[in-house]
């Protein structure tokens, strides 16, 4: 019995410090979170840095070229359309004294002035009853053609001093005839390319011959100022001045003028134009 016993404590005393261990088993240390043990691991800070700027440039320009200079533009065409008193009719040297030749004078090297007179030239052809038929019908010669194919940039058209033979204030239809006749010529310079100014001019005062002078003052006169305000072409004035200058020397007969008569109506003719 004794023997059991003490087998019994033996037995006890071997197995208690296990039965402790296992019940009073020591949680593991905590780590604290807050101690320098254990921290993330240290990274580079971030830094925010501008974008590499590009290095400066020199001005974009454009390659230098030459001065870009017009061509000098031509001398302005003047063509002077017209009869006797354009041809320059009157005087000896018509190259110098008539008054194409002293309007270009005048004009200076600026200017190029035709003259496209024709001695007899009218402006009616035999197309119209009226038609004078010791005349020349303007459009038939070959100042008429020369003047159109100068391409000019001012025509001067004189036509109507031989037309007044039978054109009359009196009789409507011929002065309708004289209006399209002359019309006709203004229109069709003012189609070519050039695009000319149209200056229609009246016609010198006559004193020749008593109904001629009166058809001038009654119907050539006032047709010619009439088409040009239609037509807004220009209009100069000559009847107005050499019938006020009649007095003095300025003719070489009744109708035709000398040098001065010719200065005179170049002198009016380029006041007017270089407006």
């Amino acid at each position: 019995m004794l023997k059991r016993i003490l087998s019994i404590i033996i037995l006890c005393a071997v197995l208690a410090p296990a039965i402790i261990g296992c019940g009073t088993a020591t949680p593991p240390e905590e780590t604290d979170m807050t101690s320098g043990n254990l921290t993330d691991t240290p990274t580079d800070p971030i830094t925010t840095t501008e974008p590499a700027t590009e290095p400066p440039t020199e001005p974009v320009t454009e390659p230098a070229t030459d001065p870009v200079t017009e061509a000098p533009a031509g001398p302005i065409t003047v063509a002077c359309v017209g009869d006797s008193i354009t041809e320059g009719v009157g005087v000896t040297n018509r190259s110098v004294d008539s008054y194409p030749a002293q309007l270009q004078k005048l004009l200076g090297d600026g200017y190029k002035v035709v003259n496209c007179g024709k001695s007899k030239a009218t402006a009616l052809d035999p197309s119209s009853k009226y038609h004078n038929t010791n005349g020349i019908p303007y459009r038939t010669t070959t100042q008429y053609t020369a003047g159109l194919r100068a391409e000019p940039d001012i025509v001067l058209i004189m036509l109507g001093t031989n037309d007044a033979k039978l054109v009359k204030g009196s009789i409507d239809e011929s002065v309708s005839d004289f209006y399209e006749a002359l019309k006709a010529i203004g229109e069709k310079f003012a189609s070519l390319e050039s695009k000319p100014k149209i200056y229609i001019v009246a016609s010198p005062y006559r004193y020749e011959d008593s109904i001629r002078k009166a058809n001038m003052d009654s119907a050539i006169i006032p047709t010619q100022k009439k088409l040009a305000e239609d037509m807004g072409w220009g209009y100069i004035d000559l009847f107005t001045p050499t019938k006020e200058a009649v007095s003095r020397n300025i003719h070489s007969d009744k109708l035709h003028f000398n040098k001065d008569g010719y200065a005179l109506i170049s002198e009016i003719i380029k006041n007017e134009i270089t407006k």
